[in-house]
This record gives C-alpha cells, sequence and structure tokens, in this order.
C-alpha cells in the first residue's frame, strides 16, 4: 500500500500538528511594508483582494500569515518542493526583500469574515487593474483589520494553495534570521509572510495534463493493452476532456477513454484515491518504467488552460507520441492528502487565477541577517 512522500521539514523542524498551539495567526501589515501597485501603502492594515474572470469571481482576505504556524503544520503543505529552487529563491530573498505576489492559502468558510469582506467591499476601492489575461484584481482597504485577526483565531487549519517554494524559502530566511538575533518578545516580522486567505469553496483548479514523449510504436501498443487490462478502455472521449475517475489517452490519430476501477482500499486512501496517482501506479511505471510522474523530458506536464485539443494537436504536429487528459483534482481531495502529511503527486494542481505580481507586494527587510 502506498504510503506517499513525508514532507520534509522546514528551518526548525516541524512541531507536534495542532498540539497547545493557539488559532490561526493573522495580522495587518505595518505601514509602508505592503506595496499597492508599485506604491507603498502609507497606512498598512489588510486588505480585501478580489479576482474576476468571466463568471469566476474569488474575493480573499490579504494580510501576514505566521511562518511559526507553516512550521507547526497549521498551514498545511500538499507539494514537495525542489531544493535547488528553495536555495535560489532564499538568495532573492537576501538580495531584494520585495515579495512581488502574495501566497495564496485556503480557509474554510466563514460566515464572518464573508460578512466583513461584504462590508468593506461597499467603501471605496483602493486599487484596479485588469492583466492581459482577462483577469481583473481590485482591492479595498479593510477597516477593521482586528476583526479579521479575532475571527481567524477560530481556524484550526489553513491549507497552502499557490507558494509552496515562498513558504519554504521564506521560512529557511527566517530560520537564519532567529540563528543571528536574540528572542524578542513576540514575533518578528521576517517570521510573516504576506498572502491571501481565500475560502476553499472558491478556489478553481484547473487539469494538469501530460505529453509522453520518446514512445515508439510498441510502446503505444503496450500503453493500449495495458490500459484495457487495468480498467474500461473505449474509443473517443468527450471534448471537455475526462470526468473524474477516467483518463483520456491519444495517441495515433485518436482518443481512447480509460475508466478507471476505485476498490474501497483505494477510496480510502488519500494518494491511491486520486487519478494521478492510478496512472502513474498502473500505466506510466509498468510500461515505460517512469517512476515518478513527471520524470526528465519523457513527461511534459501541460496545465489546464490549454484545453485537449491542444494536447492531440502536440501529438499531431510530431512534438510528443502521447497525451494523457487527466481530470482536475477538486480541493478536497488536496487538503485530504494536506491534513494526512502527505504530497500530491508532481504537478497535478494549477490553482487559476492567480495573484498578479504587484497588485500587491510586502516588503520583508533582511539586511541584518
Amino acid at each position: 500500500m502506498t504510503a506517499g512522500v513525508l514532507l520534509p521539514s522546514v528551518g526548525d523542524g516541524p512541531l507536534p500538528r495542532g498540539v497547545g498551539l493557539p488559532g490561526l495567526r493573522f495580522r495587518s501589515a505595518p505601514a509602508r511594508t505592503v506595496q499597492v501597485l508599485g506604491a507603498p501603502d502609507e497606512a498598512g492594515g489588510c486588505y480585501v483582494y478580489r479576482l474576476a474572470q468571466g463568471d469566476l469571481v474569488q474575493i480573499g482576505v490579504a494580510g501576514l500569515v505566521s511562518l511559526a504556524d507553516y512550521r507547526s503544520g497549521r498551514i498545511r503543505r500538499h507539494e514537495q518542493v525542489e531544493r535547488s529552487d528553495v536555495r535560489r529563491r532564499v538568495r532573492r530573498w537576501l538580495a531584494d526583500p520585495l515579495q512581488r505576489s502574495p501566497v495564496l492559502v485556503g480557509v474554510r468558510d466563514d460566515a464572518a469574515v464573508a460578512q466583513l469582506m461584504a462590508d468593506d467591499m461597499q467603501g471605496p476601492v483602493l486599487a484596479s487593474c485588469v492583466t492581459e489575461q482577462g483577469v481583473e484584481h481590485t482591492v479595498w482597504r479593510a477597516r477593521d483589520p482586528h476583526a479579521y485577526t479575532a475571527a481567524f483565531t477560530a481556524h484550526a487549519a489553513a491549507w497552502i494553495a499557490d507558494g509552496h517554494h515562498r513558504f519554504a524559502s521564506a521560512a529557511r530566511v527566517a530560520a537564519l534570521w532567529r540563528r543571528a538575533h536574540p528572542p524578542a518578545a513576540g514575533e518578528a516580522p521576517q517570521e510573516q509572510l504576506l498572502a491571501v486567505l481565500m475560502p476553499v469553496s472558491s478556489l478553481r483548479i484547473l487539469p494538469y495534463h501530460r505529453l509522453l514523449c520518446g514512445v515508439g510504436p510498441g510502446q503505444v501498443r503496450a500503453l493500449l493493452q495495458q490500459a484495457a487490462s487495468v480498467g474500461r478502455l473505449q474509443e473517443g472521449m468527450d471534448a471537455g476532456g475526462p470526468c473524474r475517475g477516467a483518463v483520456g489517452l491519444y495517441a495515433e490519430g485518436r482518443w481512447w477513454t480509460l475508466q478507471r476501477p476505485v476498490s474501497a482500499e483505494e477510496q480510502a486512501h488519500p494518494l491511491r484515491a486520486l487519478d494521478h496517482d492510478w496512472v502513474q501506479r498502473c500505466l506510466l511505471g509498468p510500461v515505460l518504467g517512469l517512476r515518478g510522474g513527471v520524470a526528465g523530458d519523457r513527461v511534459q506536464p501541460v496545465a489546464g488552460q490549454a484545453g485537449v485539443a491542444a494536447l492531440a494537436a502536440a501529438v499531431d504536429a510530431g512534438e510528443a507520441d502521447v497525451a494523457l487528459a487527466m481530470p482536475a483534482v477538486s480541493m478536497p481531495e488536496v487538503m485530504r492528502v494536506a491534513d494526512a502529511g502527505l504530497v500530491m503527486p508532481a504537478k497535478s494542481t494549477w490553482f487559476a487565477p492567480k495573484s498578479f505580481a504587484d497588485v500587491l507586494a510586502g516588503f520583508r527587510d533582511y539586511k541584518e541577517t
């Protein structure tokens, strides 16, 4: 039975999850520690942040979260970070203390927080812009930051959506800061990170597809044979892509849909229940010998904005040999994996839309580190 990959410790190492800890720590930003559309905010505080794209509207509250909550596991992780990326980001933190966009953190839906945000959105707009992708970003200042702080103390946990490497690198730099400075009363600014806390019900995860390269004709046939032996393989696929519990497979000019069986044992396991994990265990591993899900140049992840038609076009153009169209995972699935202390399969979550660089940016001074 697959146990998954345990998350690495960061900084001083994780504390026992939820043991003797206060509620989620959320604070307003001091004056001039946040830039709004490139200009320092002289007042500081916390902010209501809305992203709108077509029919999708996401509204969250931006402020400072505690890296102590990250180390303890109260802010929970679902992604394995690359150490080389973390080291690169640490060097960037030390050279340039500007955090150009907030991390995205999911929190359980909270009626009190929703009402606070609705009330604040009745006030004047602090900043707004529309990106080339057609995403409208709008920011309001929260009139009573302490009300948000009080509301979030009732939250026992939160879940990183976008920003695992930023969290990990910020925690590493904070650890360096603690080693160089004596303990002080309260929490130092270096122990905080600018974040948008967004209700999990509003978060959107797009599919993360796969293009397989270096697959010869014999392996293509073996892949189809293996698919037929582990699930129900039918020719054709819906234009919108596969539903959960199914995988689309494009090869030799046509689509196939593979419906996977789900045993009670798999359904009970946070990882084995996932379609991405099943494809790895039952197709890519046995036929192609691929063990990591996204391995070198042979497996190219493709974010869901491209659509399944782009996958077929890439294979037809000779850019890849096989395309796998994956269904999107759900936020409850991500939370279940994170709550178990496991990590999602590589390149299986793509949160969209994302916060735009420099709409809200945080300044973290590490000059004395």
